[in-house]
């Protein structure tokens, strides 16, 4: 009973920490397109991150999360930007976001699985 309730936490562990995310929205294609599947990581260390990494940040004035590319990076903010200019609200409309806003940093795409 107990390695079945350790299993079941270590499988939830997991699932936080490394989620199969579902993209919304246009504003990071042709990268991704609405309804695709990302797998991401809540893991991560802001002096890791690097300027062509894709994120999903919450940005200040929109009520969800966002998927987005990091433009530049400081210790303290980004710059981030959809890839689809025409169609994303990002840093050119809300400024540098603070870093603390980053919600995880996106692995590889999912082409397998949809999310239901």
């Amino acid at each position: 009973m107990i390695s079945i309730l350790i299993f079941i936490v270590i499988l939830m562990m997991l699932f936080y920490s490394f989620p199969i995310v579902s993209v919304i929205g246009d504003s990071m294609f042709p990268t991704y397109k609405d309804g695709d599947t990302v797998f991401a990581t809540r893991i991560f260390t802001p002096g890791l991150l690097r300027a062509g990494d894709v994120v999903v940040i919450k940005l200040p004035g929109f009520d969800r999360r966002a998927f987005k590319r990091i433009i530049h990076i400081d210790k303290e903010s980004v710059w981030v930007e959809g890839d689809n200019k025409a169609f994303s609200f990002d840093s050119r409309s809300v400024g540098s976001v603070p870093v603390k806003n980053i919600v995880a940093k996106v692995l590889f795409p999912n082409r397998q699985f949809k999310i239901i």
